[in-house]
């Protein structure tokens, strides 16, 4: 099985806002911008809404209209924050795509530390995927100025490599960042 993270750059202060905001308006945006992503989803997840689980556009409504979340069914909670990733920031290009379950386990904690923060958010705790993490632009900033060094042969090397390009990336672009590991 392969796995991948997904990066975005967000504003972590827009993001919390949002969060019991009680918008009907942005939510009526996103059932109708993310259609096919939210059916997409409630089709991946068929057996576990047929067990109990939101859907995940009611996993959206819960955080936005701070409603009382079901933590039997916390990953929904995950997805549907980085559904609001998407909508108040975007996403950027990581190299840590399709790769195998142990390796990114396997790189130094600095590395892993992309999805290893938790979210940025009050939401049930997440068992299992997605895992994420989040980063404030100082922290970015801070993380830049004082990465150690790697031979750029090695595969940790080449790991260090695509991390400093996100981490650059977020800096350029002078935001945040929040990151999913699924």
């Amino acid at each position: 099985m392969s796995y991948s993270i997904a990066v975005y750059a967000v504003d972590i202060n827009k993001i919390k806002q949002v969060c019991g905001s009680n918008d009907q308006e942005l939510l009526a945006t996103i059932k109708r911008q993310h259609a096919e992503r939210l059916e997409d989803a409630d089709e991946w997840f068929v057996d576990e809404i047929k067990a109990g689980a939101p859907s995940l556009f009611d996993a959206v409504s819960a955080l936005v209209l701070k409603q009382e979340m079901n933590k039997d069914f916390a990953f929904q909670y995950g997805y549907a924050l980085e559904v609001l990733c998407n909508q108040f920031g975007q996403q950027i290009d990581s190299e840590f795509e399709s790769m195998s379950g142990g390796y990114f386990w396997e790189l130094p904690d600095s590395i892993q530390s992309l999805v290893t923060t938790g979210a940025p958010v009050v939401i049930p705790a997440i068992e299992d995927f997605p895992t994420i993490g989040h980063k404030s632009l100082s922290d970015v900033r801070q993380e830049l100025g004082a990465q150690p060094k790697f031979d750029p042969d090695s595969d940790e090397g080449e790991a260090f490599k695509h991390y400093v390009q996100i981490l650059q990336s977020i800096n350029m672009l002078n935001t945040d960042l929040i990151a999913f590991y699924y």
